[in-house]
C-alpha cells in the first residue's frame, strides 16, 4: 500500500512524488502499448493527439486519485496532531488538579499536632508522623476509628466538642480519605492518557502507609490499582 512503508505512515509529499513517479511509469507503458513499434519522433499529428487523448483517460483518474489520497493522509495526520495536543492539555489540568490535592493532603496534616504517649514518654505528634512514618508505632492514638468515635459520643451521651482532638484528628483524616480517593482517580485518568502507570505508581509509593492506615482503622479509602496490574486481571477474568 502507499501509504505504508516498514510500518510507518508516509508524508503527504512522499506520497505525490511516488504518484509523480507512477504517472510517469505509466505514460511510458501507455506509449508503448498505444504503438509499439512508432518511436515519439515518428509519430504523425494526428497520432499525436490520439496518443495524448489516450494519456488522458488513463492517467488523469489516476492523479486525482494520488491528490486526493494525500490530501486525505494530510488531513489524517492534522487530526492526529491535534488529539495529540489535546491529550496533553488535558494531561496538564489532570496534573494540576494532582498537584493541588497534595498541597491539600499535606494543609491537612500540618493542622494536627496531638499530645500521645510515645515510648512511655509523652511527645507531640504530627499529623504527618501518623500518616506517612512508618517507624512511628503509635499512629493510632493520632488516627481514629470510626468506632472510637462511636464510643466516645456514646461515653458523653453526644456531649463532645468540636475542638476535642479524637474529633478534630477523625475529620481531618475522614477530608484526606476523600481527597486520596480523587487523587487515586485523577492519576488513573493521566496513567490512561499518558499510556503509562507511572503517576499512580508514584503517588502510590509516596501514601502506601497512609492508605493501609487509614484502611485499617475503617476510612473507606478506595484500592489503588496501577494500570498494568489492571489489565493483567482483566485478561486474567
Amino acid at each position: 500500500m502507499i501509504a505504508a512503508l516498514g510500518g510507518e505512515q508516509m508524508r503527504p509529499f512522499t506520497i505525490v512524488l511516488l504518484g509523480f513517479l507512477l504517472v510517469i511509469f505509466l505514460g511510458s507503458v501507455a506509449l508503448v502499448v498505444f504503438d509499439n513499434s512508432v518511436l515519439p519522433t515518428a509519430i504523425e499529428p494526428n497520432q499525436l493527439a490520439a496518443y495524448g487523448t489516450f494519456i488522458g483517460g488513463v492517467l488523469t483518474p489516476i492523479t486525482i486519485m494520488v491528490a486526493a489520497f494525500a490530501l486525505l493522509q494530510r488531513e489524517r495526520a492534522h487530526q492526529a496532531e491535534m488529539k495529540s495536543l489535546q491529550s496533553q492539555s488535558n494531561r496538564l489540568d489532570l496534573m494540576r488538579f494532582v498537584q493541588k490535592i497534595e498541597k491539600d493532603i499535606q494543609a491537612e496534616l500540618d493542622k494536627l499536632t496531638i499530645n500521645v504517649t510515645y515510648k512511655q514518654e509523652q511527645v507531640n505528634a504530627t499529623g504527618t508522623d501518623a500518616f506517612l512514618n512508618i517507624t512511628f508505632l503509635e499512629w493510632r492514638a493520632v488516627i481514629p476509628s470510626e468506632k472510637q468515635v462511636k464510643d466516645r459520643l456514646h461515653a458523653s451521651n453526644g456531649q463532645v466538642s468540636r475542638n476535642e482532638p479524637l474529633v478534630i484528628c477523625y475529620e481531618a483524616f475522614s477530608t484526606i480519605t476523600i481527597y486520596l480517593n480523587s487523587l487515586r482517580q485523577y492519576c488513573q485518568e493521566h496513567d490512561k492518557l499518558s499510556g503509562t502507570n507511572m503517576t499512580t505508581l508514584y503517588f502510590l509509593r509516596k501514601y502506601r502507609v497512609g492508605i493501609e492506615r487509614l484502611s485499617d482503622q475503617g476510612y473507606g479509602v478506595q484500592e489503588w490499582k496501577p494500570m498494568a496490574q489492571q489489565n493483567a486481571q482483566a485478561d486474567a477474568g
